[in-house]
């Protein structure tokens, strides 16, 4: 009986390190950082420093009132989908979750000219690539996955 595998599942399960996990989240967190900082157009200004500087954005979101709250959740949502990705709670929506906290958290690089419409097509067009490029691969590949029989492989040892 062959089982459908989604690739990301089955990569995200392969690392069992929780170091291991952590980075790759801080990858995540610095791939929403960048997606906000193409959609900018790569400022040179102080804003940048803004950016770099974790908690600052989390001042910089205060400037626009009641939409501090957005800010401050996204925060929290940073570092509470980072514990549920690095302790392997579903790991393809943790990263997902991360990735887009990530986004809105860093989002007010991109208020500046309406450019966080950009940072809205980016983060929807990275999202598609996320969940749907990885079945298409997999039906272009033709493959399924075929589970792992623990005693067909000792019969094959002793061959």
């Amino acid at each position: 009986m062959a089982t459908l595998v989604d690739p990301v599942e089955a990569f995200f399960s392969g690392i069992n390190s929780v170091v291991g996990r952590l980075l790759l989240a801080f990858a995540g967190v610095m791939a929403g950082f960048g997606v906000c900082l193409v959609s900018a157009g790569w400022p040179t200004n102080a804003g940048t420093l803004w950016g770099l500087l974790t908690v600052g954005v989390l001042f910089w979101w205060g400037m626009y009132g009641g939409w501090f709250y957005v800010g401050l959740l996204a925060f929290i949502g940073i570092f509470a989908f980072l514990w549920s990705f690095a302790y392997d709670c579903y790991p393809k929506l943790s990263f997902f979750g991360l990735f887009n906290s990530a986004v809105i958290y860093y989002s007010p690089l991109t208020f500046a000219e309406n450019r966080w419409l950009y940072a809205l097509g980016l983060c929807l067009g990275v999202s598609f690539c996320y969940w749907v490029l990885p079945y298409l691969l997999r039906r272009l590949v033709g493959r399924k996955a075929q589970p792992f029989d623990q005693s067909n492989a000792n019969q094959r040892l002793r061959r």
